[in-house]
């Protein structure tokens, strides 16, 4: 009977690349650039509270909502930087800003309410939407466009079914960056057409040049329409910590928390207080790491622009390049095809355009140290010539 039992989505595709390429990894050298995760070690604060926590005598069960003190530090984070007007009660403490999206969308969706998804998007949004029975609704964006949507083409793809719209800025895998007047116009129709608006941020401090972060919490004339969805996973360094938030009017919160604390009941303690030390020094750790995965960019940029004699434009946010398989030199549009090729043939990942709803392009981190990135984009270099004559 088990055997028999099915699904209606598949596996992440980003991790299931990263496991194919660490399992390569023992035994043969692999050059990892499917998932991004930064390597750098947490901040001194994170680990000190972390440890903090380990001479506790006895570890209690967290609020299912989060540790005051870590929704406190959260709340003053987004007021203070990003002009919003939270209080706690407009906060919650999950694992990971997946499980925060999770949970919004089992909130908010009912069978066949449509779901705006701009493309590329994050690898697992469609799935998170069917998995709640919803219908993942694909805007398409160009690059001639920067990667970005307007209200026209969300008019086009409005129905009497749409729900919710999620955007991600900054973005992953393309690296765009809305502005305040393209958020606030995007915000206003969405209000019209009573669509709810996940704001999916977990990127926010890591921008580049000179460019700004607009959190659509900024705009409190909309407040009633939008779902941050944040995490400490990108912004501070800690991917394997899984904590992530979501902030909305408190009604909202209140609903997440019972479904909440129907599933994983709340983040674990130790985890939540390493996240403690990381809020409590926002401003520092953040800007260690926005720094090295600027450096790393700008090295990736670098050897790659070199080696394939192309001039890719530097992407102003996150830590992805999103690459069409033409500057790799590669006739083919299959990035499944030519992901499967450079795994076997160069020992070298990256994550498929067609994962993120874009084919002909493949997604490459740059979240790894200095040495794997030369060393990677050499191995890469090889490895397209060896396919394209193969």
């Amino acid at each position: 009977m088990l055997k028999s039992i099915k699904i209606p989505i598949a596996a992440s595709v980003t991790v299931s690349l990263n496991n194919l390429a660490r399992e390569k990894a023992k035994t043969e050298q692999v050059h990892n650039f499917a998932a991004g995760d930064p390597a750098i070690a947490c901040h001194p604060s994170i680990m000190m509270r972390a440890k903090e926590t380990l001479d506790l005598s006895y570890h209690m069960y967290p609020p299912v909502k989060g540790l005051p003190e870590l929704r406190k530090l959260l709340v003053d984070w987004y007021n203070e930087d990003y002009r919003a007007h939270f209080e706690i009660e407009d906060s919650l403490v999950t694992c990971g800003g997946k499980m925060a999206l999770s949970l919004s969308l089992q909130a908010l969706l009912r069978p066949c309410d449509e779901v705006l998804i701009l493309s590329p998007y994050w690898v697992s949004y469609p799935d998170i939407v069917r998995l709640f029975k919803g219908v993942p609704k694909i805007v398409k964006t160009t690059a001639e466009k920067n990667w970005k949507v307007t209200v026209e083409d969300l008019k086009g793809a409005l129905t009497v079914r749409t729900k919710v719209l999620i955007i991600n800025s900054a973005n992953n895998p393309t690296g765009a960056l809305y502005t305040k007047e393209e958020l606030k116009s995007i915000l206003q129709f969405a209000k019209e057409n009573q669509i709810v608006v996940i704001s999916d941020e977990v990127y926010s401090e890591i921008v580049f040049d000179e460019h700004r972060f607009v959190s659509c919490s900024s705009f409190e004339e909309f407040k009633d329409h939008v779902i941050i969805i944040q995490s400490c996973s990108k912004n501070f360094g800690m991917t394997g910590w899984r904590v992530g938030f979501a902030l909305a009017p408190k009604e909202f919160i209140s609903v997440l928390a019972v479904l909440q604390s129907q599933s994983l009941t709340s983040a674990p303690l130790i985890c939540q207080k390493a996240a403690i030390g990381a809020l409590e020094k926002r401003k520092e750790v953040s800007g260690l790491i926005q720094e090295e995965i600027r450096k790393r960019r700008d090295l990736f940029l670098l050897e790659f622009n070199k080696r394939f004699g192309v001039t890719l434009q530097a992407p102003i946010s996150s830590m992805y390049l999103f690459v069409s398989l033409q500057d790799l030199g590669i006739d083919s549009l299959d990035s499944v095809w030519f992901c499967q090729e450079l795994l076997k043939k160069g020992n070298v990942s990256c994550v498929p355009g067609m994962a993120f709803g874009q084919e002909g392009y493949v997604r490459f981190a740059f979240s790894e140290s200095e040495k794997n990135i030369k060393a990677g984009i050499e191995a890469l270099q090889k490895a397209c010539k060896i396919i394209r004559t193969s």
